[in-house]
């Protein structure tokens, strides 16, 4: 029994030797300090998320600007353009304010220009007009809007329908172009 016991302690010590000398081999073989990640060679492209933000600014001719969104994102392929989901934007001209809604959109900072898609609205307030429509572009530092799909132009006297419009806020002109209908309301 004797010799039992002697046996068994010395393979307990041997096993022991085993299980410590295979983790140091462990480590030496597959050292976390060999492992390199290169996000060059990689198909993953970091990009920055901001929820909630806020993007505000001056056109070049004064007026102005305000930009939010509940989700903006940078653009992997051109760093001057940031997507936006739900965008909402408010230009302040003076005694006038035109503000702009829509689901998706994309701002060029460095040209000032929006590109807005999906349910977009824009609302005049001194003017007292909304324009409804699935796709709509404006140029900040003109005070342009134009739209090449079909537009639902809405005034409290009645309706117009067009193909597409432009409008320069600084002339002072909205441009109907393609098959357009005007409604108006009967006045009591």
């Amino acid at each position: 029994m004797r010799l039992i016991y002697k046996t068994s302690t010395q393979m307990s010590i041997l096993l022991f030797l085993i299980i410590v000398s295979s983790f140091y081999w462990w480590q030496t073989a597959f050292s976390s300090k060999k492992i390199k990640i290169n996000f060059n060679e990689s198909n993953i492209v970091p990009a920055l998320n901001i929820e909630e933000a806020k993007y505000t600014g001056y056109s070049k001719d004064g007026q102005k600007f305000s930009i939010s969104a509940k989700l903006i994102s940078e653009n992997t392929n051109n760093n001057s353009i940031v997507n936006m989901t739900q965008p909402k934007a408010s230009i302040e001209t003076g005694k006038n304010t035109i503000l702009l809604s829509s689901n998706i959109g994309e701002l060029d900072i460095n040209k000032n220009l929006i590109f807005l898609k999906n349910n977009v609205s824009l609302v005049d307030t001194l003017m007292n007009y909304k324009i409804l429509t699935d796709n709509l572009n404006a140029n900040l530092n003109k005070s342009e809007f134009f739209s090449e799909t079909p537009i639902h132009f809405l005034i409290p006297s009645g309706e117009i329908t067009s193909e597409s419009f432009i409008f320069k806020k600084n002339e002072q002109k909205m441009l109907f172009s393609g098959k357009s209908k005007l409604v108006i309301n009967k006045l009591y």
